[in-house]
């Protein structure tokens, strides 16, 4: 009876490994077995694989053919398609707030119509000014400050031949103009709006300077002048030998301009004209040049407001050495001395 039991013990222990086996085939998808529903879904998913890769391979070699990369991109319709939108934003943007940005609202901007522009040039008589240069603060006893006034006053707003023209005029559209109510401010180097009996003022759309080009000191006027070009423009940078900003060039024309002006400029062989700029009366030029050479600071003034001009202990001192603030104007004043080298 004992053997009988362990036969039939051992007969149904293999039966049932035999069935665990069968099982785990068919739940692995076995494709001899008789199936089961994870063994179709892994099957599908294979075949929905292959069909990708199918259609990935298919659309390469097409592109290529085209003499294309496949995952190449193309930059510039990219850059099309920013600007595009930004253009949309904006045009957005000024609709919502009522500027139209069309063709003719362009061409109207063009001949100075747009945005309620006004083309009058007012006269003092205008207005009944209440405060005038007078009232201003500021100390009359500094010479540097008379010739700020000086320049602030007379350097465009005294040109009052054409106060009463229009811009249409193409005979006075480089003739210089100032709002009448400006008033100068020489300790803040600017102007200010005075005041009226009627507490009128600038309005929005009125012109309030017109600087025409006559008035104006590029860089581009001193590297035109025959002595810049001559002696200073092939300067370049001791250690990296690259060329000087233009900054430079317009500095050291400037500085010519003040001493031949002043009778400083002792050189008597020098044949070089200044007058770059043809404006008609060239003693007036000059005059009017003076007033904005004169009205720049001295060294002495500037060396005790202006950083650049400051000692690296002192710089140390204010900003510490290691801040950007430090390296940011030591690279200015190296920058600087190293075109006064360049130069000499």
């Amino acid at each position: 009876s004992k053997s009988s039991r362990k036969k039939s013990h051992k007969s149904s222990s293999s039966n049932s490994n035999s069935n665990y086996t069968n099982t785990r085939r068919r739940s692995v998808g076995d494709d001899s077995g008789g199936g089961g529903d994870e063994g179709d879904i892994f099957r599908i998913a294979r075949c929905i694989l292959l069909v990708v890769i199918a259609i990935v391979v298919a659309a390469s070699i097409t592109i290529a053919r085209q003499g294309k990369s496949p995952f190449s991109f193309d930059a510039t319709k990219i850059k099309q398609k920013k600007k595009k939108k930004i253009q949309k934003e904006a045009t957005g943007a000024r609709a919502g707030a009522g500027l139209k940005d069309d063709p003719g609202r362009r061409k109207e901007r063009a001949n100075g119509n747009a945005n309620n522009i006004s083309r009058r040039r007012f006269t003092k008589e205008d207005f009944v000014i209440v405060d005038d240069e007078e009232s201003v603060d500021w100390d009359r006893n500094d010479l540097t400050l008379q010739r700020t006034n000086d320049f602030l006053t007379n350097y465009v707003c005294s040109d009052d031949t054409h106060a009463a023209a229009t811009l249409s005029n193409s005979e006075n559209v480089a003739s210089a103009y100032c709002h009448p109510l400006l008033k100068p401010e020489p300790a803040r180097r600017t102007h200010s709006v005075a005041k009226t009996a009627s507490n009128d003022s600038i309005k929005n759309g009125d012109i309030i300077m017109v600087l025409p080009r006559h008035l104006l000191i590029w860089d581009l006027d001193a590297m035109r002048d025959p002595f810049v070009a001559d002696q200073l423009l092939e300067a370049r940078h001791g250690e990296t030998g690259n060329p000087l900003d233009s900054g430079a060039f317009l500095a050291s024309y400037l500085v010519r301009l003040k001493l031949k002006a002043g009778g400083l400029w002792s050189n008597e062989d020098d044949h070089y004209d200044t007058g770059t700029v043809n404006i008609g009366d060239q003693d007036q030029y000059q005059e009017k040049r003076m007033a904005f050479l004169n009205m720049l600071p001295s060294y002495q003034t500037l060396q005790k407001t202006h950083p650049t001009l400051w000692s690296d202990n002192e710089l140390a001192t204010l900003f510490g050495r290691l801040t950007p603030t430090f390296a940011l104007v030591r690279g200015y004043k190296n920058m600087m001395n190293s075109e006064f080298d360049a130069f000499c």
